[in-house]
């Protein structure tokens, strides 16, 4: 457990860092598309916004069910499988919307409801003899955690596309931030490499 916590404080840490380090250099070599980036990792996507493919994390799901007689309340869960096809994708993935920052320091489950349309159209269904009342998307893990290795990546192919200057300075800021964060360092060093030229040693 104690290990556990110190790794989700460096990962909070790092994470911080990461964004100041992007600030940084955005103030120095100007990026569209790294301010792009930058603005919805800080302020957070709205519902309209494309969701960056790190940010749709696996869940599992649990309902609040009851009898026909209304009593007892239980927490059950949901089996995926009693959705028909064309609905397990509203649920299938949990959407991470906020910004990134109000996922830092969380080590509770993270739940989002269902739609109330989806629980309606299942309410009898999904349990057999019980009625739900309430549904949740779940994930047990701190959410950042799930989304580190997807965002680093993305991060990565986005300084590509903008050019070599960028592509660099933020390789050399992510390896000197690995160092910093032992307990990290694992999955830094398992990061994706682009260019073989490019490859480092950190």
């Amino acid at each position: 457990m104690i290990h556990q916590a110190n790794a989700n404080l460096q990962l909070d840490a790092y994470i911080r860092e990461l964004l100041a380090s992007c600030q940084n250099m955005l103030q120095q070599h100007p990026c569209s598309t790294l301010e792009i980036w930058l603005e919805h990792e800080q302020n957070g996507y709205t519902a309209s916004s494309i969701l960056p493919g790190y940010r749709s994390i696996s869940c599992h799901h649990q309902g609040l069910f009851t009898d026909h007689t209304g009593h007892p309340r239980r927490l059950e869960t949901i089996r995926f499988g009693t959705l028909a096809a064309r609905d397990r994708c509203q649920v299938q993935y949990m959407a991470i919307r906020q910004p990134l920052c109000d996922y830092l320091e969380v080590s509770h489950v993270t739940r989002i409801p269902w739609p109330s349309t989806l629980i309606a159209d299942y309410r009898y269904d999904l349990i057999p003899n019980m009625y739900c009342l309430q549904a949740w998307q779940v994930v047990d893990n701190p959410p950042v955690s799930c989304m580190l290795a997807g965002m680093l990546q993305h991060l990565r192919s986005l300084l590509l596309d903008a050019g070599d200057e960028y592509y660099e300075q933020i390789d050399r800021d992510l390896c000197q931030l690995g160092e910093h964060y032992p307990l990290i360092k694992p999955l830094w060093q398992s990061r994706p490499q682009y260019h073989e030229q490019r490859q480092r040693v950190c």
